[in-house]
């Protein structure tokens, strides 16, 4: 009973580990995706996007290829000029992870959301919306 217990505990243990590592790997991710809003570098923010994302930007609203998705991010940040984002929530429910931000640009301000699913062991953006 005692071994029992122990292995229960060791177990319950490992789960949690591994959950919190989880949790700080997603924390990094969104903080490399916050320099690369930051930095207008549409390039850096297509490293994060599944081959086929769900975009939403001002006029454009569609499913693209991964390629054509980093073009239209590019558009929008040359005729926005993005100042400053930042995470306003993040988190996970069941498979699916999220970030919603605020982006400050030169004229406006836009609300982002972030819908990210595992593609292999990594996260990767599914839908992204910035209305």
């Amino acid at each position: 009973m005692k071994r029992c217990i122990a292995f229960l505990s060791f177990v319950l243990t490992m789960l949690v580990s591994a959950q919190l590592c989880s949790a700080q790997s997603f924390e990094n991710q969104g903080a490399a995706i916050a320099s690369a809003f930051n930095a207008k570098n549409a390039s850096a923010l297509s490293n994060y996007l599944c081959n086929s994302v769900e975009l939403v930007l001002p006029g454009v609203d569609n499913t693209y290829p991964k390629a054509q998705a980093h073009n239209q991010i590019a558009a929008f940040f040359a005729k926005q000029s993005p100042k400053s984002f930042e995470i306003l929530h993040q988190g996970s429910r069941a498979n699916v992870s999220f970030i919603v931000g605020q982006l400050t640009t030169a004229t406006s301000s836009f609300r982002v959301n972030m819908l990210f699913k595992k593609e292999g062991n990594i996260l990767k953006i599914y839908q992204l919306r910035i209305e």
